[in-house]
């Protein structure tokens, strides 16, 4: 009522009263979550920042129950989801006819009978902490190398310093419920994304990131696309991919780098893939062949998977 009055200052004092109150059914939740849409539609980036500071713990604790939740679900026996199940519906009938239903669906196929039972729909699983690759806006980076005690908050003040800045995203791992060490950043205009490629290499809780602009068509399966991609040999196992893409950020259109490791040992194989928007920055880097990093002089060429993929020297 308020907003829709265009009180916003009293509708921003309602939000900072009550934000922190414990509600019913993840009315906490929703209330941190309109907060948050407020601030980014009516206020200011600082009031954003503040309300994003305020809200995140909540946030970030809801999250981690949801994940220890599906965890939980996921160990459940057969016969224990048949109940919670029959618990959750309310059309079920307690009965022993219901009880008979049951045990025969356990032993065998289910009697033709049992198709007019109702059935309750089973919950969506799609983790929250999945990345926003399905999502159609482009204006996203994408950071990694993230220290695992960097806080949202952390990584918002981080940002912070970038224009349009809409929307922080740190996945968290479904077994332990804590981050993974990486980050999706969202920006309301390709100046933000612009201003926060700028900021790769910089440190941040004594770990120097890697952020480079999302790709949502990147399966993330291993394999780099063969369009625009260099394949670098006789890497240093000292080289990282923060430095290595130091190298080559004189080239234009820079979307990522990956080092792949040895399974048998952890460590970098002395093989690199670096990532293009166009041919532009490919030929530029192809350039670059034969430059030193970290005391090794670099082998370049353009990456040829089906032949070369696996090819390369190992560094030392």
């Amino acid at each position: 009522f308020e907003r829709a009055q265009r009180n916003i200052a009293q509708c921003r004092a309602l939000y900072k009263k009550g934000y922190a109150r414990k509600l019913e059914e993840g009315g906490q939740v929703r209330l941190c979550q309109d907060w948050l849409r407020f601030e980014r539609e009516e206020g200011s980036a600082d009031e954003h920042l503040q309300a994003r500071i305020k809200c995140q713990s909540i946030l970030d604790a809801a999250a981690a129950a949801e994940a220890a939740k599906k965890a939980a679900v996921k160990n459940l026996s057969t016969a224990e989801m048949v109940a919670m199940r029959r618990a959750a519906d309310p059309n079920f009938k307690a009965g022993e006819g219901a009880e008979k239903k049951a045990g025969e669906a356990a032993e065998g196929p289910p009697a033709k009978r049992a198709r007019t039972e109702p059935v309750s729909a089973a919950p969506a699983t799609t983790p929250a902490s999945g990345p926003p690759g399905r999502r159609s806006n482009e204006n996203i980076v994408f950071v990694k190398n993230m220290s695992r005690f960097t806080k949202t908050v952390g990584i918002t003040k981080f940002f912070s310093r970038c224009p349009d800045l809409k929307d922080i995203r740190m996945p968290l791992d479904h077994v332990t419920g804590k981050p993974r060490g990486l980050a999706y950043v969202e920006f309301e205009s390709k100046a933000g994304v612009d201003a926060a490629l700028q900021l790769n290499g910089q440190e941040l809780d004594g770990h120097q990131l890697l952020i480079v602009r999302s790709d949502p068509n990147r399966s993330g399966g291993g394999g780099e696309s063969t369009d625009y991609v260099a394949f670098c040999r006789n890497l240093a196992f000292s080289t990282t991919e923060v430095s290595l893409s130091q190298v080559f950020s004189q080239c234009p259109g820079l979307k990522g780098v990956r080092l792949p490791l040895d399974h048998a040992t952890g460590r970098v194989r002395g093989i690199g893939y670096i990532q293009f928007e166009s041919r532009a920055g490919l030929d530029q880097a192809l350039q670059l062949n034969g430059i030193e990093v970290d005391g090794r002089s670099i082998s370049i060429e353009e990456s040829n998977p089906p032949n070369g993929s696996g090819a390369g020297g190992r560094g030392g």
